[in-house]
């Protein structure tokens, strides 16, 4: 998506091995499957730690930072999402995590065209990519989550 877009701002991390765990998982009794989940999710927690830390200077994007794992017929891993409909202006200061400028309207009008709108410069405020990108943990925490499961599985 185009800076400013809707949508949340995130990061997949995902592995073919935890898709096939997480089939195994299914197709055994007990609650393997959500342990799976509830250990993905706190894989994902000192990424969305960094994540917050990294954005305390806004009031509201710390709290719309959240991890949640997902489990598809092609695809497996944890999500770091910035909700926004929590935070709209997540996306448009993450600005694609670069630095420089975006443009928005101040005051837009539904009697005026965008055009006549008054639009400013606002300056980015990268936060999310920059954070992610110096936490390595998520992925040796999904591996620790895989390994002991595939264990109570005995895989």
């Amino acid at each position: 998506m185009p800076n400013g877009a809707a949508g949340p701002v995130e990061l997949h991390v995902q592995s073919d091995d935890l898709k096939k765990l997480y089939a195994a998982a299914k197709a055994a009794p007990g609650t393997l499957q959500i342990e799976l989940r509830r250990g993905m999710r706190e894989a994902g927690t000192a990424s969305v730690l960094a994540v917050k830390r990294a954005a305390s200077w806004s009031s509201r994007i710390p709290g719309a930072v959240r991890a949640q794992p997902f489990f598809t017929a092609k695809r497996a891993g944890v999500r770091i999402i910035v909700d926004a409909k929590k935070a709209p202006e997540g996306r448009p200061l993450e600005h694609g995590g670069k630095q420089g400028n975006f443009r928005h309207p101040v005051f837009g009008s539904p009697h005026r065209t965008r055009q006549q709108w008054a639009w400013v410069n606002q300056p980015a405020h990268p936060f999310f990519y920059a954070a992610i990108e110096r936490n390595v943990e998520v992925e040796i925490a999904m591996r620790a989550v895989m390994a002991r499961v595939a264990n109570d599985l005995g895989l």
